[in-house]
């Protein structure tokens, strides 16, 4: 039921990521579709980005997008609302959770330490004023993290060295 206009909106992402969403026939539409010759190593494309990489992707697609408490994009997000949405941009289905709820995922890996911490971990932090956890980030390798954060007012690249995120680490996940 969508027009073909050549952008991915907020229709054509809903259906494409919605439990119904249907996979393409791989077969060509018609007999005049060119074949790629199986021996010409010039003619592969390059393959497509998943699991870890297509979800750090889709998060550094939003960096520089405003921080709006409870907003899940696609151009405004907070800190779990941009964990969901590059999640399921990713091709991961979950529900939209909080923090909280994204650390309390049974089925992924606990890291509990920020030396074990891989690519496309998600961090979780609490803040010097409470115990509880209040803020996850997506770690990128190198110390650096991707998070929606109220004080930058957006979604940025930040190092996770500081003794501000150092001391209030809680633990992380490991989704892929």
């Amino acid at each position: 039921g969508l027009t073909a206009d050549g952008i991915v909106g907020k229709n054509t992402r809903a259906i494409l990521f919605s439990d119904d969403a249907k996979p393409a026939d791989s077969k060509p539409s018609n007999g005049n579709a060119a074949q790629k010759p199986e021996d010409d190593a010039d003619s592969e494309e390059p393959a497509e980005q998943t699991g870890v990489e297509k979800f750090i992707s889709v998060a550094e697609g939003r960096l520089g997008k405003a921080y709006v408490y409870g907003a899940e994009g696609p151009n405004t997000f907070d800190c779990s609302g941009l964990v969901y949405y590059s999640l399921r941009n990713a091709g991961v289905k979950i529900s939209r959770l909080s923090s909280r709820g994204y650390a309390a995922v049974s089925s992924w890996d606990d890291v509990d330490s920020m030396d074990d911490l891989k690519r496309g971990d998600l961090i979780f932090f609490k803040s010097d004023t409470s115990s509880t956890i209040s803020h996850v980030a997506i770690y990128l390798g190198n110390n650096q993290m991707i998070h929606a954060v109220p004080s930058s007012g957006a979604v940025v690249k930040a190092s996770l060295s500081t003794s501000y995120w150092t001391r209030n680490f809680v633990s992380g996940k490991r989704v892929f």
